[in-house]
């Protein structure tokens, strides 16, 4: 599996760097890269004497030289875990310059940070992770936004996973991907629904929040059985069902679930893209994106 790390300097970065290289899936090393915001191509020029008296020649040198220094200490810490890394400075605005990168190399998985918050490092900042969850056609793996996440999580040891299960192409893509790992590697997967309680007008049955939630319960409950039957052909790992109700919707309900369970990594299927101008602001992977401690692997 190609996998490519972002970059920045911050501590979500390290963070991501690594969760990446204790990932356990095969993996042909990992690729770090970083950012440099060469601003002769957004549109400056080094007579409009923005950035102080040195101009943008020496704005853009330092800036590179930062992008060195992170990618140094990023390969350090893949090093320390026995994992190979090679580097690469990539020119421009971050979320394009990362988006084609992917397209142009066949990269399967993009690891970073939710955002940084070093304020003299600004290359992956929330707007930038949000833009890559948006537009690149990769899975993305995110590490946590608390800056202590790295004395909590590790992949070092048998992963406890929780997969988000809608009925959609998306989420059976999602609870797919567990097959990736070793069966050694995960100790346990749950597979979460939530029945959203709503209000259907015209449709008298559905009126009934109590009959409602009795006839989703068994919908998911019989897609459920057979997804675990179809996957424990396959591997010994050990798979739960779990059916949630509420009215609060289902990245509550999911949030809930991972504070009363004890869960290493969250996998959700991603069904935004290209469906609007804004695809991925409203949906489940977004909304976790922002508001979950554990890291979030969004799935494609």
């Amino acid at each position: 599996m190609k996998v490519l790390v972002a970059c920045d300097g911050s501590q979500e970065s390290r963070n991501a760097v690594r969760l990446a290289a204790e990932l356990p899936l095969e993996k042909s090393g990992l690729q770090l890269l970083s950012v440099s915001r060469h601003l002769e191509a957004e549109g400056l020029r080094e007579e409009d004497e923005l950035y102080g008296e040195h101009g943008l020649t020496e704005f853009n040198t330092k800036n590179r030289q930062n992008c060195e220094a992170v990618l140094e200490e990023a390969r350090d810490i893949a090093g320390l875990r026995g994992i190979d890394s090679s580097m690469e400075i990539l020119r421009g605005r971050p979320a394009e310059a990362i988006c084609h990168h992917v397209k142009k190399t066949g990269t399967e998985l993009i690891v970073m940070g939710h955002r940084g918050l070093n304020p003299v490092k600004r290359f992956f900042m929330g707007s930038v992770s949000d833009a890559v969850l948006r537009e690149c056609p990769a899975s993305v793996l995110l590490a946590g936004a608390s800056e202590d996440q790295g004395a909590t999580f590790h992949f070092n040891k048998p992963v406890r996973i929780t997969v988000a299960y809608d009925g959609s192409p998306a989420a059976e893509k999602a609870f797919a991907f567990i097959k990736k790992f070793p069966a050694d590697a995960v100790s346990h997967v749950n597979l979460l629904s939530v029945v959203e309680l709503e209000y259907y007008p015209g449709f008298s049955a559905y009126n009934n929040e109590e009959l409602f939630s009795t006839l989703r319960r068994k919908q998911y409950k019989n897609e459920q059985a057979r997804l675990i039957a179809e996957f424990q052909k396959l591997t010994k790992i050990p798979v739960s069902p779990h059916v949630m109700v509420g009215s609060q919707g289902a990245v509550y309900q999911i949030l809930e679930f991972t504070e009363q369970h004890p869960v290493d990594l969250v996998i959700v299927g991603d069904k935004s893209q290209k469906q609007s101008a804004e695809p991925a602001l409203g949906t489940v992977a977004y909304r976790l994106a922002h508001q979950l401690t554990r890291p979030l692997l969004v799935v494609r």
